[in-house]
């Protein structure tokens, strides 16, 4: 794990981690929309914006929760990465190195999901 190369805390570093992965499923969760891959299925499993659950809200409202999901997601990574890092000890310039690395990152997949997109056109 990159806490045990970098010799440093599971337990301080598992903000990140958690950050990162709420990434990570935001992006799968927006990639699979009708505008992107329009995926009906992820990991064999209905994707989020084609699925009811419990009858919570009707199915041409399903899209709407995914959107918010995805955004909720990228919401929490964020006060997992900034919050608690602080929190557990990491400088806020250190913190603030890690936010800029993520959002290049995001930046990055963005521009990936529009080369998909122009490639599909």
């Amino acid at each position: 794990m990159v806490s045990d190369l970098y010799n440093l805390d599971l337990k301080n570093t598992l903000p990140l981690a958690c950050g990162i992965e709420y990434l990570h499923i935001s992006s799968l969760i927006l990639d699979d929309f009708p505008a992107q891959d329009n995926s009906d299925l992820r990991r064999g499993q209905p994707t989020l914006h084609k699925t009811v659950i419990d009858n919570d809200i009707p199915k041409n409202l399903c899209e709407g929760r995914a959107q918010l999901a995805a955004i909720d997601l990228i919401a929490v990574s964020m006060i997992l990465i900034n919050h608690d890092l602080v929190k557990n000890g990491f400088s806020p310039e250190r913190v603030n190195q890690v936010v800029s690395e993520i959002s290049l990152s995001m930046h990055d997949l963005c521009i990936g999901q529009m080369m998909d997109l122009r490639a599909a056109h």
